[in-house]
């Protein structure tokens, strides 16, 4: 049988762990660059220079952003401004109020550099729907395939492996780009929640659900009625997520990920490499990654914030935030050592329980991962106990049993039918409620979740 070729892990081998300290330490003593060296041959550091301000990396006429205004050499703050080919976006927001959506024209905008008219934006309309489909190959080889918990990295891996599924992908005339372009805003917002949804299902452990989008709706529709587990929506719902995808359409020629763009194809590469390039710049956190420190950072408001209506409590601790003073973590433990202890308390006798499921409902709405765990022991707490009841319920049934034959019998007794029918379980499920509470403590130090083996999903 051939040997499954997989990549090595640190977390689970300490040899491996420990021969690689020795060439991390081997690499930073012998590789280091002296800083100074980037001021006096005036290096840019990626998209910024010496000072930390950003460089000019190419030519737009696509889009324009602004923060600032130059008096007298000087940049003074200024209210933000975004262009899109020289149309402020706000003008392109205010015209979407009470008719339309605006992304599909934006995206239209933005591509051919005019604002299209009812009939250029009717055809254009039906060409994306034409080319949304994935196809259910797709969705099962790629997309239900190799889930992950992160998932620009799962658009990044989609996006390379539609290269396979298009029958010209390294044309790159201007007819076969556009068309691959097109094929790919429309694919994406599928690839997008379906991989949401496989790792909700393969990582989560919750029902899997799939929804083909509908001819007929927006792209913003389309995304909530594939989200939702029951695809329902409201208009308002739609309308602001439309108005987000058009404010994030397209953000200037020298942000990160654009000017990856500008680097990759530069090769004449394909357009699925240069795509999947961008998005992995975009993952970044100091790039589009930066969603996810926001959204951690809107959670630790909703955990310490008391009054949402108090623009004094809300200011004064964005202030303690400004000035790093709010506690670390969750009551004062970092995410994993909290996790680890919400297992190892599990092997105090009888108060265990109790500690384990507090730390959770103290802990579930700060940690995503925590409440998950916590999820995780709640479901092997009652198995366990169910599989307890169970298990002395049919070896009281047949100690009495026992008690009746040994009447009858005396010479039963000799035996030890009275006993030793049912230890065995017993003896493995008193094993298993410390063990287990270890492995998973393990894991927890390690951020990693754990699922108990033999637990009932009563809490998906």
């Amino acid at each position: 049988m051939e040997k499954k070729h997989e990549m090595m892990s640190l977390e689970d081998s300490e040899q491996l762990k420990g021969r690689m300290k020795f060439f991390e330490k081997e690499l930073v003593e012998n590789h280091h660059i002296d800083p100074n060296l980037y001021v006096e041959y005036d290096v840019k550091r990626g998209l910024r220079d010496s000072a930390g301000k950003g460089v000019l990396t190419g030519l737009t006429e696509i889009s324009d952003v602004t923060g600032y205004k130059l008096v007298n050499g000087r940049r003074i703050p200024a209210d933000g401004a975004l262009y899109y080919r020289g149309i402020d976006v706000q003008d392109i927001v205010n015209g979407l109020k009470d008719r339309r959506f605006g992304f599909e024209e934006t995206i239209y905008l933005l591509i051919f550099g005019k604002l299209p008219s009812k009939e250029e934006l009717s055809r254009f309309l039906e060409l994306l729907s034409d080319m949304e489909d994935l196809g259910g190959r797709f969705v099962r080889d790629v997309v239900m395939k190799g889930t992950n918990a992160n998932i620009m990295n799962a658009m990044e891996r989609c996006v390379l492996a539609l290269y396979t599924y298009d029958d010209n992908p390294e044309d790159i005339s201007v007819e076969n780009v556009l068309r691959q372009s097109l094929e790919l805003i429309a694919k994406l917002p599928e690839i997008a929640v379906y991989s949401y949804h496989a790792y909700r299902h393969f990582r989560k452990d919750e029902t899997l659900f799939i929804r083909n989008p509908q001819k007929g709706l927006s792209l913003a529709e389309n995304i909530l009625l594939m989200l939702r587990p029951d695809g329902n929506y409201t208009e308002l719902e739609a309308k602001v997520l439309d108005i987000a995808l058009v404010l994030h359409a397209e953000h200037g020629g020298g942000n990160n990920s654009t000017f990856t763009t500008h680097v990759v194809t530069s090769s004449g590469t394909d357009s699925y490499s240069s795509t999947s390039a961008s998005i992995g710049s975009l993952k970044g956190p100091r790039h589009g990654g930066a969603n996810l420190k926001v959204q951690n950072m809107f959670t630790d408001l909703k955990a310490n914030v008391k009054d949402w209506e108090s623009d004094e409590e809300i200011t004064a601790y964005l202030q303690k935030i400004l000035n790093k003073e709010t506690p670390k973590g969750i009551l004062g433990l970092s995410e994993n050592s909290y996790m680890g202890i919400m297992n190892f308390v599990l092997l105090i006798p009888t108060w265990g329980w109790i500690i384990s499921i507090i730390a959770w409902i103290v802990g579930k709405d700060k940690s995503e991962a925590v409440s998950t765990q916590g999820k995780y022991i709640f479901n092997w707490l009652i198995s366990w106990s169910i599989y307890t009841l169970i298990i002395g319920l049919i070896f009281a049934g047949q100690f009495i049993g026992g008690i009746i034959g040994a009447i009858a019998s005396p010479l039963s007794l000799l035996s030890g039918s009275l006993f030793n029918i049912g230890t065995l379980p017993f003896v493995l499920l008193f094993i298993l409620y410390f063990v287990f509470p270890i492995i998973g403590g393990v894991k927890g130090l390690d951020g990693k979740l754990w699922k108990y083996p033999l637990s009932i999903p009563f809490l998906k």
